[in-house]
């Protein structure tokens, strides 16, 4: 079954100036549809878009593949995730 995603201006306009958390299993949706993460994070980022360390943790837990691990370390950095605290 494949996933899909809508996001509305009504959407947009609900969480507008709201911190927005990403839960684990968005965020894996993300990673992997690349395209997505493109229109997602400019589309939310007026919002605070808010990355609880538990969520990070999550994500990154159970990655053995080096390679991986380091994929996913750099689509965390270099998305506008904000961590909640350190």
């Amino acid at each position: 079954m494949k996933k899909r995603l809508l996001l509305t201006e009504e959407f947009k306009e609900t969480v507008h100036n709201k911190f927005v958390y990403l839960d684990t299993d968005f965020l894996g949706f993300l990673f992997k549809n690349n395209q997505l993460s493109q229109e997602v994070f400019p589309f939310l980022k007026p919002s605070g878009l808010m990355l609880d360390p538990l969520v990070k943790f999550e994500f990154l837990r159970d990655i053995y593949d080096s390679k991986m691990l380091a994929l996913r370390k750099h689509f965390l950095k270099d998305s506008p995730l904000q961590l909640t605290s350190k």
